[in-house]
């Protein structure tokens, strides 16, 4: 890593060719709206930041499935 920081971020993050569409869990998102409806029932006001874990999976990401989603 330290001699070739380039050659070792391409041997261990390969490019991904094949572009996936992302769907949410539909648990995960309705957890998401019960929290969201509770804070706004306490006056609270929230939030909702959503990024990919890591540039690799964002990458990996089908911008006209993951944009819309967002």
């Amino acid at each position: 890593m330290e001699k070739d920081p380039a050659g070792y971020i391409a041997s261990r993050f390969p490019v991904i060719s094949e572009k996936r569409g992302y769907t949410p869990s539909p648990e995960q998102m309705q957890k998401l709206r019960e929290t969201i409806e509770l804070a706004r029932w306490h006056g609270i006001k929230i939030t909702a930041i959503v990024t990919p874990a890591n540039q690799r999976l964002f990458r990996s990401y089908r911008p006209d499935i993951y944009a819309p989603w967002l």
